[in-house]
């Protein structure tokens, strides 16, 4: 007796429909596995605690000094906005996490100048306020960044 495949697959049409079937699922299961990533990156909230877990293994003087970054950040950033939606912001909030996670920077100067990258060449702040608040090294790395 030789093999009978089951009758829904017997035919090109039922083999179609199956694969069909199976894009469109993979596709639905994708959306919501963008969706929920894409809710992640632009969610205020969501990025800063990602922010404040990676800074609490920083020394509280470190950690205070990126904390002001990320308010002074905030503040300058306050009124912009990002394509994908959102403040502007959390595009600060990724880099300097995205150092601190993909690269294991630790150096609060670098995630200083990360925060506050755009500050300088999108809004009002200068680059010797933030030299004076965060230091020369955070300053050059910030002036080395700008277009």
């Amino acid at each position: 007796m030789s093999y009978q495949p089951p009758p829904l697959l017997a035919s090109y049409a039922g083999a179609d429909f199956l694969e069909r079937l199976f894009r469109l699922k993979f596709k639905q299961k994708f959306a919501e596995i963008k969706d929920q990533a894409m809710n992640k990156f632009i969610n205020l909230k969501f990025q800063e605690k990602r922010f404040l877990d990676h800074i609490k293994t920083f020394p509280k003087k470190d950690r205070k000094n990126l904390l002001q970054a990320y308010q002074l950040a905030k503040k300058f950033h306050s009124n912009q906005e990002r394509d994908e939606g959102g403040p502007y912001v959390i595009h600060c909030l990724r880099v300097a996490c995205c150092l601190m996670e993909e690269l294991d920077i630790k150096n609060p100067s670098v995630i200083c100048a990360a925060l506050l990258h755009d500050a300088i060449e999108d809004t009002d702040l200068k680059l010797d306020e933030e030299i004076r608040r965060f230091g020369a090294w955070t300053g050059e790395n910030d002036s080395n960044l700008t277009r």
